[in-house]
This record gives structure tokens, sequence and C-alpha cells, in this order.
């Protein structure tokens, strides 16, 4: 133990006169002990006894292949292994769960009605044969042996439960129609009937569509919708691929500014087409800010440096003509210390620009005071620092420092002074 800086502490202190190498070697020499070869057991690997999933077989769904019950996950089908309840549980919602597709894809695809009888009662036969003997589906032990299968919330939709649980009634997939098939709209009467069917088909105005459905020309379509839809003043400008016809939501809303000024140019060369535009979007313009409305943070992406300058204080406009470079160019010209200080003030910042009031200091000092008597005041204050302050050149300038030989002006050292921090055994509480 060792006297250290808070109190006694453990150390390694080598032995006076002894060689490290040789005390080592006797160590290891009195280690006494031998190595064995681990013998490891070899551990019978896992049997696979997985398949090629049946491309027919949803993924993450069971399935019931020669009376075995498999569960595919991905591009395998694994054997289930559970207890025999359970495997009838499964075999009996995987019967329900094939049979409710099928239902479901008749109605789809709009098969006769008797087809679709034919497999309700299938449904209804297999569900009431399952729930007799094992229960809802939705019961604890049903949801626990089946709820791994991507379907399970098809067949637990099947039952419409009441508060407590019990079932009210199946569902009405059992006993009618709840899927009809999409049956596409061949003529309507009226023109916003054919816009909403346009809408609902074709998520746009499809004026060729529109003509189809209601026989009318598109002259006719547009005479009955304006206001309701407009014509597009950019549709065919230039390379635009914009719709020829927006909905009144669309054309309304966004930079209505700029719409109502293209709006006004074309409503000059064609007023029958655009005047509508003009008068609606003239409804819709924002109401101007006041000036107390207005806030305006200085370095806005919109806001134009040349509006900035404007309301500049005077003395900071002088900095406007100036810039990193034209510094260090001036400062070259008068001397190397002074271009030295120069490229100091403006790495000493993150943002260049920040340099500039210390070097435009510098060049009113030059001003005032001599630019050679600058040069040697800047090569003074590196002599004293690497890293010099404006406050420390314009002191030398002031005292005449700067005069002086370098000689009757160098700083006293000593040889503690070398060190930026010294200490001494009795900080550290050492015995000597």
């Amino acid at each position: 133990m060792v006297s250290g800086r808070f109190g006694p502490e453990a150390t390694c202190v080598p032995y006076e006169g002894a060689d490290l190498a040789e005390q080592l070697s006797e160590a290891v020499s009195n280690i006494h002990g031998e190595l064995t070869a681990y013998e490891v057991e070899d551990e019978l690997a896992e049997e696979d006894n997985s398949i090629p999933a049946d491309p027919t077989v949803r993924n993450f769904s069971y399935t019931v292949l020669d009376d075995k019950i498999y569960f595919r996950e991905n591009s395998r089908m694994a054997p289930v292994e559970v207890s025999a309840t359970a495997e009838n549980r499964i075999k009996g919602m995987i019967r329900i769960r094939d049979s409710v597709r099928k239902l479901i894809e008749l109605q789809t695809e709009d098969y006769p009605d008797s087809e679709i009888k034919a497999e309700q009662e299938r449904s209804n036969a297999l569900y009431d044969t399952f729930s007799k003997q094992y229960g809802l589906i939705n019961s604890r032990a049903n949801i626990s042996a089946f709820s791994q299968d991507s379907s399970f919330s098809l067949l637990s939709a099947l039952e419409v439960l009441g508060d407590e649980g019990q079932l009210e009634r199946k569902a009405d997939i059992f006993y009618k129609r709840t899927i009809k098939p999409h049956t596409p709209v061949t003529s309507v009467d009226t023109s916003s009937e054919a816009l909403a069917v346009s809408m609902g088909e074709k998520a746009r105005v499809d004026m060729d569509y529109m003509c189809e459905l209601t026989g009318k020309t598109e002259e006719e379509i547009f005479a009955d919708l304006k206001g309701v839809i407009f014509l597009n003043p950019m549709h065919g400008y230039g390379n635009s691929t914009q719709a020829k016809y927006l909905m009144a939501d669309e054309y309304l809303s966004g930079n209505v500014r700029e719409k109502l000024a293209l709006a006004r140019k074309s409503a000059e060369l064609y007023p029958e087409d655009y005047t509508v535009n003009v008068e609606a979007l003239e409804r819709v313009q924002p109401k101007d800010l006041t000036a107390s409305e207005i806030a305006v943070r200085l370095g806005a992406t919109w806001l134009p440096t040349e509006i900035v300058e404007q309301f500049m204080p005077p003395e900071h406009q002088e900095y406007l003509q100036w810039n990193g470079e034209r510094f260090i160019r001036w400062a070259k010209q008068v001397g190397p210390n002074t271009a030295a200080v120069v490229k100091l003030f403006l790495s000493a910042y993150k943002v260049e620009q920040q340099g500039y009031k210390s070097c435009m200091a510098l060049l009113k000092s030059a001003d005032k005071y001599s630019s050679a008597r600058l040069e040697a005041a800047c090569k003074k204050a590196l002599a004293f620092t690497p890293a010099p302050s404006l406050k420390s050149i314009q002191s030398i300038l002031k005292s005449g420092r700067d005069k002086l030989p370098d000689e009757e002006d160098t700083p006293v050292t000593t040889k503690a002074s070398q060190y930026s921090f010294t200490r001494g055994a009795g900080y550290y509480r050492r015995d000597k």
C-alpha cells in the first residue's frame, strides 16, 4: 500500500535491482497443471420433417395432407404435433374456413343463386356439427388451437356474440348474399351523374368516358358542369402533363394567387372558357396580412438578401463589400504577421462572417496608426501567444509597445512557468 491522492491505495511496485524477465520465467516454472481435451458429445441434429409448401395453401395457414395437419410458413410446411382433441378441433375449423372462402368466391364471381345456396347449406352443416361437439369458434379452447391461422379473424366473425360472450346468431353469410359483384355503369341521364361515375371509376374527370355515358358532346357536358369542374389553363402548355379538367376543390386550392394571374391572362384570349375561372378564384383569394401580422426572421429562405441589406445600419453595410478573401489580400499587403492574424480571426468562428468585425477593426487600426505599426503590433502579439486577440493588438498600438525593440518587451519566463501546472510530492502526500 502507498499513500495516494485520496489516501492509501494498492499499487504494483517492482523489486529494486531485480530483472522482470527472470522473475516472470521463475513464476511460470512454478505453475503446475495440465490441459486436457474437452470431449464434446455428438448431439443429434433435430430431424426436419417439413415438406415444400403447397402453392394452393395460404401462408401461415393450417392444411390437412394425408390426414395429417401441416402449418405453412413461407416456403415450407411443417407437421403439427398436438393432442388428439386439438387435432380434431383444427380439422373441423379448416373445413369451415375452406367452405366460407368458397362461399365468398362464389358471391364475388356472381355465381347462380342455386350454387351459392348449396354452399351456404354446407357451411351451416359444418358449423353446426363443429359447435355441437367443440363449442363456439370464439371459445378459449378453439382460439388456442386455431389462432395462428391467418384466417382465424374470418372464422371468429361468423359468430355474432352478446355482451357476455353468448351466441346471439350466426353471421349473415350463412343465409344471404353479403357480397355484390361489381356491375359497371353503362349509361346515365345527366352530366352530374356522369361526373360522379367518372370520379368513382376513374378517380378523375374523364370527359371521353362521360360523353360515352351520357351521349352528350364535351361542350355540352362542360356547359352543364361549369363551376363544378374547371378548364385547366396549364393543360397542353409547354411540356405540361396536367389534366384538361379539374374538380373545383382541386382547382380552387393551393397557390390561388398564381392561378388567378394565369386565369386572367387566359380569359383575355378565351373569355367564354376562363371567365368563370377568374370569378371563382377571386372569391377564394386570401385576405392580405397587415404589417402587424407579419413576422420576419433574418435568415429565412424566402427573404431575399437584397431586402435585408436595405434595412442594415450604415455601420453594418460597410461589411457588404468585404469577404474573407479580400481581407486576406489586404492583410498580405500589410505584412505576413497581419495576414496570419486575419486568418486566425476568420477561422475562429464556425461562420466566417462572424470574424469580419475583428478584421474590419484591424483595417481601421491601420488607417489610424499606419500599416507599418499594425504589422509590428501583430508580430509582437504573435510572439506572446499563437492566437492573439483583437484587444491585445489594440492595446499594443495604444501603448506604443509596437515601437519598442523585441528584446525590451520579451516576457520573463522561469523554469516553473514553462509548464502549465506543477505539483510537488507534498500535494500527493507521499513520504520521502
